[in-house]
């Protein structure tokens, strides 16, 4: 009985979460230009649900892959000029389609996707906005199976702490995302591990790592796309090439 409350109480936050993207972005946001120009020393194809995004060398003799939930009503494709700057530092990226582009209904997903690539390793998820929280939700009742966590202006449901884990995690926000939920993002450290790396991405804000263009209701940024995705994929390539010698 308490475990289903737990459930009901996880389940109530999600749709909350899922509920609030819905209204803060009004409509569903399409991929940018940049997202589907063609991108140089990389290899992109779909593939079932996933968007593959692999380094030229090849996927069998890479590092750690990254499975990626997009954010909630973001066309995943948008996601690509990100996992570029992952896959050509040499690991993998797999971006995951989701229903109606809302990762609260296909959560589980994942598990799925890192079977596409079995000369892959190891794998860590992450996601942006409501795909982090889904990917931190997956991890909460899959314990194991990902080697770790990346969080993109995103925290865990309440409900589903992983604090006790000791999973590797990084949890990455823009100083000017006007979108988050900033006192459940700073409530988030204590349903992470202690040793849980945070980043304050100066001048970010929330629709900037994606390129799917001004979301409704975030703040206004001091920096470029181009300069935030930089320093976010630096600091998640960082993140991997940690795990890669577990």
């Amino acid at each position: 009985m308490r475990r289903t409350m737990v459930r009901a109480r996880r389940l109530a936050a999600v749709l909350l979460l899922a509920g609030f993207t819905v209204l803060a972005g009004c409509a569903s946001y399409p991929p940018g230009d940049g997202a589907l120009a063609p991108q140089a020393g990389v290899d992109i194809r779909q593939e079932g649900r996933a968007l593959l995004v692999l380094p030229r060398a090849g996927a069998d003799t890479a590092g750690t892959g990254l499975v990626f939930y997009p954010g909630g009503l973001v066309d995943h494709r948008a996601y690509v000029p990100l996992a570029v700057l992952i896959a050509r530092a040499g690991h993998p990226v797999a971006i995951v389609r989701m229903p109606l582009d809302l990762a609260v209904l296909g959560k589980r997903r994942g598990l799925a996707v890192i079977e596409v690539l079995p000369g892959v390793g190891r794998w860590a998820i992450g996601g942006h906005s409501l795909g982090g929280a889904m990917a931190a939700d997956l991890v909460h009742d899959e314990p194991g199976r990902f080697a770790g966590l990346v969080l993109l202006a995103a925290y865990p449901p309440d409900g589903a702490s992983i604090a006790s884990t000791g999973l590797p995690t990084l949890s990455i926000a823009g100083t000017r995302d006007a979108v988050v939920n900033r006192e459940k993002l700073e409530g988030s450290r204590s349903l992470l591990p202690p040793t849980a790396r945070f980043v304050a991405i100066e001048g970010g804000n929330h629709a900037q790592f994606g390129d799917y263009g001004p979301q409704k209701g975030d703040g206004e940024p001091a920096i470029g796309r181009d300069e935030q995705l930089a320093v976010a994929a630096d600091e998640i390539v960082r993140f991997l090439e940690a795990l890669d010698t577990p």
